[in-house]
């Protein structure tokens, strides 16, 4: 779950705002719903996926929908939930720090490319007892994050808390660590919509055209990656230049 505001919909003071459900491996949209004005995401969690079948499925999502309403949600649609908390759980995530993450050792360790950089990252994962200020959560999770700036070389480390209703039995330290690194993959279409297709710069702001406009950038992107493109921006140029391409993709005649 990520949300996205389409800046260029501005009309009378106000932006259209955008929640998407996002498959992790293909960036694939299953599910958007435009928030509300003078509203926030928070009301919208909901209502999105109670268009989606949850049985099996783990949900991520950023601080913002750390809501205990949105964990009971989940689960009682038959799903599993891994949240971060930040700020807006401050009891909790004060909870989160003081578990006895020296006594743990270090279960595993990745890199890769967080927000266009590299970084090292440190997952260690414990059980949590029933008194945790969350409902059914089972796992703890504290990385720590270490990446050199891109200018100066220094290096930044930033300790990130997450809590999850998955037993050890079915994800480990492996495959938590995972899941939140995924979760960007789904901040990172949001990037593609601007910087390819120029989402933020469009000027379309009549009714819900600025919605209907992303969900065919969010089309157009899901199809691209299930043809197997990993860079975007050469595939819009692919079909771009070759238009019978894109509509064998789609199985239409021309």
């Amino acid at each position: 779950m990520d949300g996205k505001t389409v800046r260029g919909s501005r009309t009378d003071g106000a932006t259209v705002h955008l929640l998407a459900a996002a498959l992790h491996a293909c960036q694939m949209v299953i599910a958007q719903r435009q928030v509300a004005a003078k509203s926030n995401e928070i009301p919208a969690f909901a209502p999105l996926l109670d268009r989606i079948d949850l049985r099996g499925v783990v949900v991520t999502a950023d601080a913002m929908h750390t809501q205990r309403a949105h964990a009971e949600h989940v689960i009682t649609a038959g799903g599993h939930y891994l949240l971060v908390a930040k700020g807006n759980q401050k009891k909790l995530r004060k909870q989160l720090r003081h578990l006895p993450w020296r006594q743990i050792p270090l279960q595993a360790r990745t890199t890769g490319t967080g927000h266009g950089r590299r970084e090292a990252r440190r997952p260690k994962v414990c059980t949590v007892r029933p008194g945790l200020l969350f409902p059914h959560s089972v796992q703890a999770m504290e990385i720590k994050r270490r990446r050199p700036h891109r200018k100066t070389g220094k290096v930044e480390t930033k300790t990130v808390y997450a809590v999850t209703s998955l037993p050890p039995g079915q994800a480990g330290p492996a495959q938590l660590a995972e899941l939140i690194q995924n979760h960007w993959s789904v901040e990172a279409m949001h990037h593609v919509r601007d910087v390819t297709f120029g989402e933020d710069a469009s000027r379309v702001r009549t009714g819900t055209a600025p919605r209907a406009m992303a969900t065919l950038r969010n089309l157009a992107i899901g199809l691209m990656r299930q043809a197997g493109w990993t860079n975007i921006a050469a595939a819009a140029d692919h079909y771009r230049s070759r238009p019978r391409h894109a509509t064998a993709m789609l199985r239409l005649a021309v």
